[in-house]
């Protein structure tokens, strides 16, 4: 297609060449060649500009929105699919699926699934189970936590190799969006199936239709699915590639998801390696979460990081939790990050590497919110969670009695 596209500027026929573009930037976006699409996606509008064709403005906003909503920024991506489904509207008279499937794809990065549960549940079910709406309303049922809901749909739509899903523009998104539903409640037979059937396009991208959306590396979900069948070292292996597009696509929404999915991974190993590196993935995730509004990752980072066991630290307390949500490893640490240790002397003194020392800190900055390690201690005195603290609170009131 950059061939066609070079022979049709050659020829001073803009309105070929913006076609060949558009394929192109389909192209480079499921090849995870997010710099080359962000030029060509400049190209495409300036060429849409100058043609004219409505048509051309519709993919421009599909693109733009496409790239907005990987890059975090969901109120700009809002306002182009509106505009996009206006321009769409005036060609067919009537509202296009294209704007369902964006609206879907930000509202779920959002956690304002239950905002779309009505429509979609009332459009998978008006004889468009042909479309990608009854995957979505899978996974929309996952994600809200009605799972009896979201088995029965994976029951039907991952039997005899995926025969109810049509293999059509669609295709490619629907079974990311089995993907991540099978993996939320647990259902092994569709996961089989749906590991055998994407492991022939790993190292790309999932992109819905054209330049409707695009979910980051394919790799992410054969991790999921791999780890949900037990081949732990597969599972690795996948989630490793997934780190490498989606950090390289510089696409931090679409990072954020991998680096979640990894740490969870590595979060339910019991080697120290695993647990320190699980650390540094969570809270990675977590910062990009909070900081462009992915809520629904943000709170699975968050719980992961309160409530892991082992080397990621036991939970403290009547209830299991402490102040500001940190575990009992970090407040071990936080008591020697109050003496003014290093994280050296910090994993010394706690047989932990120097490394997960620094895993631990850094989760202990991101949940008090403290901006270096000064206010931490700080943040610890006043709260009485330093045990240091606490022994001299005791021996103070012991004199005085």
């Amino acid at each position: 297609m950059r061939e066609a596209a070079d022979t049709a500027r050659a020829h001073g026929d803009l309105e070929w060449e913006n076609h060949a573009v558009s394929k192109t930037l389909y192209g480079e976006i499921l090849a995870g060649d997010l710099d080359a699409a962000r030029a060509t996606a400049s190209r495409h509008r300036e060429l849409a500009t100058i043609v004219g064709q409505p048509l051309f403005h519709v993919l421009d906003c599909q693109a733009r929105v496409l790239l907005a909503i990987g890059e975090g920024r969901f109120g700009d991506a809002e306002a182009l699919a509106a505009d996009g489904e206006e321009l769409a509207a005036s060609l067919t008279g009537t509202p296009s699926g294209g704007f369902g499937v964006q609206l879907f794809s930000i509202r779920r990065e959002q956690g304002r699934l239950d905002d779309a549960r009505p429509i979609v549940e009332a459009v998978a079910r008006l004889g468009r189970s042909g479309s990608t709406w009854r995957p979505a309303l899978a996974v929309m049922y996952a994600e809200l936590g009605l799972h009896d809901e979201a088995r029965a749909e994976l029951e039907v739509l991952t039997a005899d190799r995926l025969a109810a899903v049509p293999r059509d523009a669609l295709w490619h998104g629907s079974l990311s969006y089995l993907a991540d539903a099978c993996c939320i409640v647990g259902h092994v037979t569709g996961a089989a199936a749906l590991y055998d059937e994407m492991i022939g396009w790993r190292g790309l991208v999932v992109q819905v239709g054209h330049l409707l959306a695009a979910h980051g590396a394919v790799d992410r979900y054969l991790g999921q699915l791999a780890a949900l069948l037990g081949h732990d070292r597969e599972a690795e292996i996948h989630f490793e590639s997934a780190l490498r597009i989606d950090a390289a696509a510089g696409m931090p929404v679409w990072l954020a998801h991998s680096e979640l999915e990894f740490g969870r991974f590595l979060a339910r190993r019991s080697r120290e390696v695993d647990a320190g590196r699980g650390i540094e993935l969570l809270v990675a995730s977590l910062a990009t979460a909070e900081r462009v509004g992915m809520a629904v990752v943000a709170a699975r980072a968050r719980a992961l990081l309160d409530g892991t066991p082992a080397e990621m630290g036991e939970r403290t307390g009547p209830a299991g939790t402490a102040p500001g949500g940190l575990t009992g490893r970090e407040i071990a640490v936080l008591d020697l990050i109050a003496e003014g240790r290093s994280n050296r002397e910090i994993g010394e003194r706690l047989h932990i590497s120097q490394h997960t020392a620094a895993n631990h800190v850094r989760s202990i900055l991101m949940k008090t919110q403290c901006a270096n390690r000064t206010e931490a201690a700080a943040w610890a005195l006043r709260g009485g969670l330093s045990p240091r603290r606490q022994r001299a609170s005791a021996t103070s009131s012991s004199g005085r009695s």
